[in-house]
């Protein structure tokens, strides 16, 4: 068949076809992995930007204040969910782990609360679960404390606390973990 053929063949019509269809699609999944990639590192600087601020804040109280040994039964344990202080007039400032959702004050549960006295508030945005919240505290006994029949001191190294602390956005159906650590010492070693 010789003469002048005008247009496509079927054949030469379902490779173009297929051709522009596999094109399309991969610019859709490149696109839409591009958006969800860019929310996830909206969600961690969101919940980077809370875990800053929450730990500036224990941190800085743990500095100019001191621990409450007194209000923990005995040696305090290695770990714990719960840091009790004494800010630097002497009010009790403690700060906790809240599973409780009605304790949270209006947002999801757990979260992280500060008491200062008998006033309790939330640190974290109510959109923001705390999954860990754990306080390293040494020494475990009150360097502040002399021991009448020794004549010495409970222990010799400055108060410390290290703070682990780990959030997650339940507003994000791909919601990161962000974990953050930080150890502050206590300014006031008063023997």
């Amino acid at each position: 068949m010789t003469g002048d053929n005008r247009g496509f063949s079927l054949m030469e019509m379902l490779v173009v076809v297929a051709i522009f269809s596999t094109v399309t699609v991969a610019a859709t999944d490149i696109y839409l992995l591009s958006t969800r990639t860019q929310r996830k590192v909206v969600s961690i600087e969101r919940l980077a930007g809370v875990a800053r601020s929450v730990m500036e804040r224990i941190s800085r109280d743990m500095r100019t204040g001191r621990i409450d040994y007194a209000a923990y039964p005995g040696p305090i344990p290695v770990s714990g969910g719960t840091l009790s202080l004494r800010d630097e007039s002497g009010e009790s400032v403690a700060y906790r782990l809240e599973t409780d959702e009605g304790s949270c004050l209006g947002g999801r549960a757990p979260c992280v609360l500060i008491q200062i006295g008998a006033v309790s508030a939330r640190l974290t945005p109510e959109t923001i679960t705390a999954d860990d919240l754990t306080f390293f505290i040494a020494p475990g006994v009150d360097p502040y404390q002399l021991d009448p029949l020794t004549g010495s001191y409970a222990s010799d190294e400055a108060p410390r606390v290290t703070v682990v602390l780990s959030l997650r956005d339940q507003s994000d159906p791909n919601a990161a973990l962000v974990t953050v650590q930080t150890t502050a010492v206590s300014r006031t070693y008063v023997r």
